[in-house]
């Protein structure tokens, strides 16, 4: 996977992610640091959006139309601090890995977009199914 972000490069607008188990990030066998090293490769600055499925959230007939069954986590809330925070760390780890390696200098990297700001959020949770966006999505 970092190969071909690196590749796309400044075509990539927006990166929707999700574990391999449809629950928290870190649970499945997705590998995010490959990822996260090829959006830090790139100085990728976009919108990353975290989507996972819970049958505590999502009914019938939803569920059986997109196999979702089992309950995951019931607190909505708690999967977005979560999500939130591990996104944060890989992409600090993905930063420091990269500099480390000789990487370019990061100016205007993730534009502070992790922070909270009273006009735009640093992340929201999305109800059915829920997702969570970080950045400055439209």
């Amino acid at each position: 996977m970092e190969p071909a972000l690196v590749d796309t490069g400044d075509h990539l607008g927006y990166l929707h992610i999700g574990e391999s188990s449809r629950g928290y990030l870190g649970a499945g066998w997705v590998d995010f640091g490959r990822i996260f090293n090829g959006l830090a490769r790139i100085k990728y600055d976009g919108p990353i959006v975290f989507e996972s499925f819970s049958s505590t959230v999502v009914g019938q007939p939803l569920c059986g139309l997109l196999g979702i069954w089992r309950k995951l986590w019931e607190d909505g809330e708690d999967l977005a601090r979560h999500a939130q925070a591990c996104i944060e760390a890989h992409l600090k780890s993905a930063r420091e890995t990269v500099l480390e390696a000789g990487g370019p200098p990061w100016g205007r990297f993730i534009r502070s977009s992790l922070t909270s700001s009273a006009k735009q959020p640093a992340f929201r949770v999305e109800t059915a199914p829920k997702r969570i966006v970080m950045g400055n999505p439209a």
